[in-house]
């Protein structure tokens, strides 16, 4: 009776601790950044709005991931030759302004995040307040983020 008394008190008592997901804590150190403003190669960038995780972005930038991995290199066109805008497109996300950020061989969020903000093209990318919808994915060694804004 008392194993079963502590038991159950340490089942009541135990605090709930939620992992963050991965898309949480993508979003997440996305808008730090965004929200904090940082310097591009030596150009400041003000802080701007938060940007929202976006299924229909994610599954593009998915697709992507996976088809830049089966080409083996970093590429901003789709084996069929499709664009960022027309790949997007075909999902069903009906943009006005969409970005792409790639990367390869990072192992973490912070890293990735990193490499891009060391990257003026890449850091402008992810400072530009016209967005307010991003998705990404993973595959192998392989980072795609895509930023959009509808119609």
């Amino acid at each position: 009776m008392i194993r079963i008394t502590t038991v159950l008190l340490l089942l009541f008592f135990t605090p709930v601790i939620q992992a963050q997901s991965f898309e949480e804590a993508f979003v997440d150190a996305i808008n730090e950044v965004r929200n904090r403003g940082c310097r591009c190669s030596g150009e400041r960038f003000k802080p701007v709005a938060s940007v929202k995780y976006h299924d229909l972005l994610s599954l593009s930038a998915a697709r992507h991931a996976q088809d830049i991995r089966n080409q083996r290199r970093l590429n901003h066109y789709s084996r069929n030759g499709r664009n960022i805008g027309e790949r997007i497109q075909h999902v069903g996300y009906r943009w006005r302004v969409v970005g792409e950020n790639l990367a390869y061989g990072q192992r973490s969020i912070s890293e990735v995040i990193s490499d891009w903000l060391d990257s003026y093209t890449h850091c402008k990318l992810l400072m530009d307040p016209r967005f307010e919808d991003v998705g990404f994915a993973k595959n192998g060694p392989y980072w795609v983020l895509h930023f959009g804004k509808t119609k």
